[in-house]
C-alpha cells in the first residue's frame, strides 16, 4: 500500500536509491531516480530510453512512495514541461550554477590577425641557419 506522505520535510527523510522507478499519477513508468538530495526540496531522475533527459523533481510533486517506487502527482505529459530540466530556484545546485563565471572562450575579445600576419609579433623574425 502506497505511503501518502503530506509535506516535503517527511519526503526527504524517506530516501530513494538510485534506480528507484518512478510512476506517473496514472501508474505509467517515467523514469528512475538517479541522486536524492537530503538538501534540497528535491530529487533528480533520468527519464528516456535511448535519449536520456535528467529532470528536477520536488519533494512537493511526490504522491506516493513504497516497496515499488514513487508516484508523482504529475501526469507523463507533464513532465516534458523544460521547467523540470534545470535545478529549482533557491536550491543549492542552482546557485552553485548561477555563481560560477561564464565559460572563457580562447581568444575571445582579441582582435583577430589578419592573413599573412606574424602570429605572435614581439619575437622577432628567424634568420637562416646559415647567417648565425
Amino acid at each position: 500500500m502506497p505511503n501518502d506522505l503530506d509535506n516535503t520535510e517527511n519526503m526527504a527523510r524517506q530516501e530513494a536509491a538510485p534506480t528507484t522507478p518512478v510512476f506517473d499519477v496514472k501508474g505509467e513508468h517515467v523514469g528512475e531516480v538517479s541522486m536524492w538530495s537530503r538538501q534540497d526540496d528535491y530529487f533528480v531522475m533520468e527519464r528516456g530510453i535511448f535519449f536520456k533527459h535528467t529532470l528536477y523533481v520536488p519533494y512537493t510533486a511526490i504522491k506516493a512512495q513504497d516497496e515499488n517506487g514513487i508516484t508523482l502527482s504529475l501526469l507523463k505529459d507533464d513532465l516534458t514541461n523544460e521547467q523540470w530540466r534545470v535545478p529549482p530556484t533557491g536550491s543549492a545546485e542552482a546557485e552553485t550554477a548561477s555563481s560560477l563565471p561564464p565559460p572563457v572562450t580562447p581568444g575571445a575579445g582579441m582582435p583577430s590577425a589578419e592573413p599573412g600576419a606574424l602570429s605572435n609579433p614581439t619575437m622577432p623574425p628567424e634568420q637562416p641557419l646559415g647567417n648565425r
